[in-house]
């Protein structure tokens, strides 16, 4: 297991199985959270397995929205969640409860974002489809984006959310370097149980950092650097 931290356990076999196993579907904290505070209530029997329990499909669907919105408000997303999007409306759209699934994403307020890329995949990947220039933009965005996003979008991404100040680089990497307690808690048990450990965990990070992923410190480095608002 290479990691028992966070919302999720994650399992490596090489040369290429990755495995993830959810303790919970989404972090405290985020706006999908309330939604899925109580996951259970959700459940329903799977047909033909005694004792098991799944999502209904409204909530598979919802949840590949919630997915891919985590990671393109973050560090952007790939055409894959597009053509993930478009397989299963093409199997299921006509069986679909839609005024649940209308319900859940004003919820999460995440309807704006669905209708966008529901659009767009149905215009890119149907076969009378006509994508406007608009989401051919798009398309090329998440080319650019590899599977889960790229650095550079997280970078971009993080940035920006300090617009507002006068010097947003700064602000950015300072959050990087100081987390709050949440992030501590989900990401450094150890850390979050023995307290008095906290001002170490900087430094503790950026060995850990230059030991795994030698060229990732400067390589945000870089990215933050070349921003242009």
């Amino acid at each position: 297991c290479e990691t028992l931290k966070g919302n999720h356990d994650i399992y490596k076999k090489e040369p290429f199985l990755n495995f993830e196993m959810h303790r919970v579907l989404v972090a405290e904290g985020t706006q999908y959270h309330s939604y899925y505070k109580d996951i259970w209530s959700k459940a329903v029997p799977m047909e033909g397995c005694h004792g098991a329990y799944g999502l209904k499909a409204e909530d598979v669907y919802l949840y590949t929205v919630v997915h891919s919105h985590k990671h393109y408000r973050s560090t952007g997303c790939g055409l894959r969640s597009l053509i993930d999007l478009f397989v299963f409306l093409k199997a299921r759209q006509d069986r679909l409860d839609w005024n649940y699934i209308d319900n859940g994403l004003r919820e999460m307020e995440i309807d704006s974002y669905e209708k966008q890329i529901r659009d767009a995949a149905t215009a890119l990947f149907s076969q009378d489809g006509v994508p406007t220039p608009e989401q051919q933009e798009f398309a090329v965005e998440m080319l650019g984006c590899g599977t889960y996003g790229t650095r550079r979008s997280l970078v971009q991404t993080g940035i920006n959310n300090f617009s507002d100040s006068r010097f947003p680089r700064i602000q950015y990497v300072w959050h990087r370097i100081f987390l709050n307690k949440r992030q501590i808690q989900n990401n450094f048990p150890v850390f979050a149980k023995h307290r008095v450990l906290i001002p170490l965990l900087p430094i503790y990070r950026v060995i850990r950092s230059l030991r795994r992923t030698p060229g990732h410190i400067a390589g945000v480095l870089k990215t933050v650097l070349s921003y242009r608002r």
